[in-house]
């Protein structure tokens, strides 16, 4: 199915996983788990089973309900497994060469994403290892990274206040790029997204409400918030206030007024990488 060692390894391990989680065999009836194809089959018992099921015979064959439901067929575009001859070979208990492979993809992943994505992974492996004790153990992480890309490694190695260690002969490897990879320029559906409208006691209700108003027209779900819970001019409702909105809330956050310095403490600061204002991105405030 996949040359990748892990996936391979999960594939074995996730209806048992399912199962055992959701108490039932019916874990495939879930929203986030149901196929768009609708499926008829005759698993009637157990745990999450909402579906309606017709006929008296959850079994076959059957007489009762005759014969149904059946084996779908090439005419509904069923499923249909062909044989493929394959040439003779060996059952041998070893792993393709492709699984001695570990660092393509992670220094591809590295190699596709935009500056900001990468000082995003240079923080994150930063603040990960800061909280590991055992020296040993940073030290071997930098000789990982080093194998996957010199950058990376030194500053990563430069946040830990360690030396960045030399990639052996052979690394990193060669490989290109895929634009695939990076969240960065693509273009994302608006509908349901979250967006934050962050005003002060000085923000002008008109402007505020005009914002609201538009990212209601955008599918968004905008939510305004003020220093306090108290509605703005023109009785405009507040949703979030300083102290309660956190940058988690919000896909975005759009700046409608020169906050306070509550703001600070909680959702602006979080979130100044992916804040708007008046429009257009905000490089850093």
């Amino acid at each position: 199915v996949t040359d990748d060692a892990l996936l391979a390894g999960r594939l074995f391990s996730y209806l048992d996983t399912q199962i055992t989680r959701l108490g039932g065999p019916n874990f495939a009836q879930i929203p986030v788990n149901r196929p768009h194809a609708p499926v008829n089959d005759m698993l009637r018992d157990g745990l999450h089973q909402d579906a309606v099921h017709a006929g008296v015979a959850p079994y076959k064959p059957n007489s009762l309900d005759g014969g149904c439901p059946f084996f779908a067929g090439p005419g509904e575009h069923a499923f249909i497994e062909h044989p493929v001859p394959i040439a003779a070979a060996a059952k041998v208990r070893e792993a393709p060469a492709s699984f001695a492979d570990h660092f393509s993809q992670p220094r591809q992943f590295w190699l596709s994403l935009s500056p900001v994505e990468r000082e995003h992974v240079i923080a994150a492996y930063t603040f990960e290892l800061s909280k590991v004790y055992e020296q040993a153990i940073k030290e071997r992480v930098l000789t990982v990274l080093a194998r996957v890309d010199e950058v990376l490694c030194r500053e990563v190695a430069q946040g830990l206040g360690l030396p960045a260690p030399q990639a052996p002969a052979g690394a990193p490897v060669e490989v290109a790029p895929s634009p695939a990879l990076s969240q960065v320029g693509q273009r994302w559906p608006a509908t349901g997204r979250v967006l934050g409208i962050l005003t002060a006691t000085t923000s002008d209700a008109d402007v505020v409400r005009q914002l609201r108003d538009a990212g209601h027209d955008a599918g968004l779900m905008p939510l305004i918030i003020a220093p306090t819970g108290a509605p703005l001019a023109d009785g405009l409702a507040v949703q979030r206030t300083y102290a309660a909105a956190r940058s988690v809330e919000f896909d975005a956050l759009l700046v409608a007024g020169a906050p306070t310095r509550g703001a600070d403490d909680h959702g602006a600061r979080d979130a100044k990488s992916g804040a708007v204002a008046g429009g257009q991105p905000a490089l850093d405030s």
